[in-house]
This record gives C-alpha cells, structure tokens and sequence, in this order.
C-alpha cells in the first residue's frame, strides 16, 4: 500500500472523507485525493453507503480494517 492510499484509508477510518453533490451531477470528494478514494473503493477498501447521494462519508471495509493492519506490522 502507498503513502497516499495508507493516509486515505486512515483518513476514511476515521470518518473525515466525505463526498457533497455541489450541483449538477457535480460531486466533489472532501477530506482525501478523490483518485486515491476511487482507487481504495475499487480494491474493496472502502465503499459509498448505499442510499441518497445528497451527503454521504465514506466507509472502510472489513478488508481495508485488515490492509491497515497487516500494514502497520
């Protein structure tokens, strides 16, 4: 895992990453590198609650509980 993805996960862990519809399907990522989230969501890291996509933080999975730990070793 790298730097960057390590800060993010962390970052979503502890609930600072969010994502705001600014208007017109316009979303904007707050609290981590929208590229580094995108990519931590599509390694099963993280997810989107499922639900309405007015406001929503993101969540850490079971697996990126487990890649921070086995990190930290």
């Amino acid at each position: 895992m790298t730097p960057n993805q390590r800060n993010a996960l962390t970052a979503i862990r502890d609930g600072q990453v969010s994502m705001a519809n600014a208007g017109h399907a316009a979303f904007r990522i707050r609290g981590a590198s929208p590229q580094v989230v995108g990519r931590l969501i599509s390694l099963g890291l993280a997810r989107w609650p499922k639900g309405p996509v007015n406001a929503q933080t993101c969540e850490i999975t079971d697996a990126g509980r487990k890649a921070l730990e086995e990190d930290a070793r």
